[in-house]
């Protein structure tokens, strides 16, 4: 808690590794940024004291669960990114990669498609 107090105060960037499913309560005011302007400073509630905020901290947490089931509060609190790479992801990115360098008007009509796909979907 007193690194994350320190970075707080100073802006620097905090990783917490493989969390669990279950967040500290204690981290609440951070992830929902319930920061209090005093006289010109922001001030941030953590634990039973106040820290001054500083704009530039960012809060970064990663787990190496396959597929983490959070709450929809968690969800609403964080951004969450699935940064899992499968063998035929990564093969469909490369393909796209080599069809973009090598004919890039099929990769055009590609990307046609899929945003007349979306169009589609959404009308």
């Amino acid at each position: 808690m007193k690194q994350l107090e320190m970075a707080l105060r100073f802006g620097n960037p905090v990783l917490f590794e493989n969390i669990s499913t279950e967040i500290d309560p204690l981290l609440d005011p951070v992830l929902e940024k319930n920061i209090v302007n005093k006289a010109g400073v922001e001030y941030i509630q953590l634990g039973d004291q106040e820290v001054e905020f500083n704009t530039d901290f960012k809060l970064f947490m990663t787990t190496k669960a396959q597929n983490p089931i959070y709450s929809p509060e968690i969800f609403g609190k964080t951004m969450i990114i699935n940064f899992n790479v499968t063998l035929l992801g990564l093969r469909d990115q490369l393909l796209n990669d080599v069809v973009g360098y090598e004919k890039p008007e099929l990769e055009k009509t590609r990307k046609d498609l899929i945003m007349q796909t979306s169009a589609n979907k959404a009308e």
